[in-house]
């Protein structure tokens, strides 16, 4: 470390060093020890990098160790304070935090990567803790990085953005509609994010997440087509959301442009469905699906009178959808 540390340092003065890319909870008194090394020797990292999974780490029989997904829901955010209290213990507070490996599962057999659950999950998590780290790293771009002599199907559970055929997922577009948002957070809360552009134009991401039903850790993380079609969480019924708009900056016409993704429009386990699931398609039939697996495109006007300046939406989710609400005036 510090070796590599100078030497980078004294060729790329600006370039920044860090690490190290471990897991908080079960590596705490190494990284405890090299933290505070690094602040003794003055080779202080530039920021700091972690793995983060939901899993919780049991002993069995005192010598084998099993490793299961955790119960509980805000595990990464626990995960994130004591990331947050480890580096205040070792004097490195102000030292930014890197998520480097992240995701609902390590497992590229759970199709459950291949669904809406896992956007709103990236979506719910993201809003949960972006404000107390620098970057978050999902794991991982394409199902390429899982492909093996078993991966015979358009999706085989693995933990890509991206299938092998470069069909987008739930996930991707989770990651898609947050990039498209505005430079200027006006609230947040459970369900929704509400941002700003410099144009004036309003960006809102809704999105409804909901936790595993107990007898979901019952079973093995591999989760096959079968259980992932008749999983259960914990709230199924829609939420409804109301949102009011004050001193809007132009009166006149005002246009809601609704992008909405959910198990009827953008999920690729949908579409493949309607296929039974065969593995022996055709080029065509995976272009097909490629083109489908996307969400739905709405668009309607509202009139927002001169002097009252205000503006009423509702907004109604099903569980795990996720929805990009772009508002704008036109003149």
């Amino acid at each position: 470390w510090k070796y590599l540390y100078h030497m980078i340092k004294s060729k790329i003065p600006d370039a920044k060093f860090g690490g190290v890319s471990s897991i908080v909870v079960k590596d705490w008194k190494f990284l405890v020890n090299f933290f505070e090394r690094c602040v003794k020797e003055q080779v202080r990292p530039d920021f700091a990098s972690f793995i983060v999974f939901p899993y919780d780490v049991y002993n069995a029989n005192g010598t084998h160790i099993v490793r299961k997904i955790s119960q509980n829901e805000f595990n990464e955010e626990n995960q994130v304070r004591e990331i947050r209290k480890l580096l205040e213990q070792t004097g490195l507070s102000e030292t930014p935090i890197y998520i480097t490996e992240w995701n609902n599962t390590i497992s590229n057999r759970n199709y459950l990567n291949d669904s809406c659950f896992r956007a709103a999950y990236l979506v719910k998590k993201i809003e949960s803790i972006a404000d107390q780290v620098e970057m978050l790293g999902i794991m991982s771009g394409s199902d390429w990085v899982s492909s093996h002599m078993d991966t015979v199907g358009i999706v085989n559970g693995g933990i890509g953005l991206l299938t092998k055929d470069t069909i987008r997922k739930p996930a991707y577009f989770a990651v898609d509609f947050l990039n498209q948002l505005g430079e200027y957070l006006l609230d947040k809360g459970q369900n929704y994010i509400v941002t700003r552009k410099e144009s004036e134009d309003i960006y809102i991401l809704c999105f409804y997440y909901s936790w595993f039903r107990r007898s979901y850790f019952l079973q093995e993380e591999d989760v096959d087509l079968r259980k992932c079609s008749s999983m259960v969480f914990e709230d199924e019924s829609p939420v409804h959301l109301d949102f009011h708009f004050e001193n809007l900056k132009e009166s006149g016409e005002y246009y809601l442009k609704k992008r909405t993704l959910n198990r009827q429009n953008g999920s690729i386990l949908n579409e493949w469905g309607k296929f039974q699931y065969d593995i022996k398609l055709t080029r065509q039939d995976v272009k097909y699906l490629q083109g489908i697996s996307s969400p739905t495109l709405s668009q309607s006007r509202v009139k927002v009178i001169s002097g009252d300046n205000t503006l009423d939406m509702k907004v109604v989710l099903e569980p795990h959808e996720i929805s990009l609400i772009h508002i704008f005036c036109r003149k």
